[in-house]
C-alpha cells in the first residue's frame, strides 16, 4: 500500500480504538474491506 493508504488505515484504527464500540469497529472494517477492493 502507499503512504496515504497506510495513513487511512492508521486513522481508521485510531478512531476505532477511541470509539471503543464493536459496531463502529465492524463498520470501519467493512468500509476498509470495500475500499481496498478497488
Amino acid at each position: 500500500m502507499g503512504e496515504w493508504e497506510d495513513s487511512i488505515v492508521i486513522g481508521i484504527w485510531a478512531a476505532t480504538l477511541n470509539s471503543k464500540s464493536y459496531i463502529s469497529v465492524f463498520i470501519r472494517l467493512s468500509f476498509l474491506h470495500e475500499f481496498t477492493l478497488f
